[in-house]
């Protein structure tokens, strides 16, 4: 079974769980070193995917040899963040907080929208171990609903189901779930959820200066219910350490429809784009982000 096969079947998950608590982190990080490897060389869909999308952000040529490196750099900060997150899991709510630690900026900002009395939603980019930014907030006695990706895979759903047990419930995109959504922005409430993750259809939305694949939905969500939004981030700061990062809050625009969703969506990506440039070896992306590419 190749690296990836493994990772998306029902097996990966709950194996990674128990060797991060039965195995010590210098064998555990040398162990995920070499797994991701062995993914970053076979010849599967993730791995073409990070490769045009980092020859995008890079601007390179497709053909540049320097991307082997730019995907082995990808799947290696994969593995180290997944060891970090599943250690801190393994160790309870504490040791989650202690490995990602919250800017001050990210709680302030929050408090101001939610304040308001008419929610937020914080949105992020797949940066670094992506699940600390969902399951510190649930950590921190905050009430969310995070919205993932629809029809999951096993694996998909097993981490799901993680990260609701710690505080954010967790729905897989449906007209059920974003009717969950709207009644908790309305109410006030906290709602999460990445905004890279592309789609079947561009929505005429730009990333890098370049047409994307990239979603509106949220966007949608503050249009209609009044909701801020809050763009932010979670970095490496150290082994096995990371930090939440804030943007600024944006406010929805005068207006309704989609327009006023597009000039919403892509303020926060343009927020969103220097951090993703900064931190282009974190950008856990394995799926095709730009029309074309």
């Amino acid at each position: 079974m190749r690296v990836q096969e493994l990772s998306a079947s029902g097996l990966g998950l709950p194996l990674a769980m128990f060797l991060a608590r039965v195995l010590p982190e210098r064998p555990l990080l040398r162990l995920a070193r070499s797994l991701a490897d062995r993914a970053a060389l076979e010849d599967s869909p993730a791995v073409h995917a990070v490769r045009r999308n980092q020859a995008v952000a890079r601007r390179l040529a497709p053909d540049d040899p320097s991307l082997e490196r730019a995907v082995q750099s990808v799947f290696r900060s994969a593995g180290r963040g997944h060891v970090a997150l599943f250690r801190a899991m393994a160790r309870g709510r504490q040791e989650l907080l202690r490995a990602c630690e919250v800017s001050p900026d990210l709680l302030s900002r929050m408090e101001t929208a939610l304040e308001r009395g008419r929610g937020l939603i914080l949105v992020g980019p797949h940066i670094s171990a992506f699940d600390f930014f969902l399951l510190t907030v649930g950590a921190r006695g905050y009430s969310a609903q995070a919205l993932s990706p629809p029809m999951p895979t096993t694996s998909y759903r097993l981490q799901n189901r993680l990260r609701t047990e710690y505080g954010t419930e967790t729905t897989p995109i449906s007209v059920e779930s974003l009717r969950m959504a709207i009644k908790r922005l309305r109410a006030g409430g906290l709602v999460l959820t990445g905004l890279d993750r592309p789609i079947a259809e561009p929505e005429g939305l730009a990333f890098f200066g370049r047409p994307t694949y990239l979603p509106l939905g949220y966007a949608r969500l503050a249009v209609r219910t009044g909701a801020a939004l809050l763009p932010g981030a979670v970095i490496p700061i150290g082994p096995g350490r990371y930090r939440t990062i804030a943007g600024e809050l944006i406010y929805p625009p005068t207006g309704s429809g989609e327009d006023a969703a597009r000039r919403l969506a892509q303020q926060a990506l343009d927020q969103i784009e220097p951090i993703v440039r900064e931190h282009l070896d974190e950008w856990l992306m394995f799926f095709p982000v730009w029309v074309g590419a």
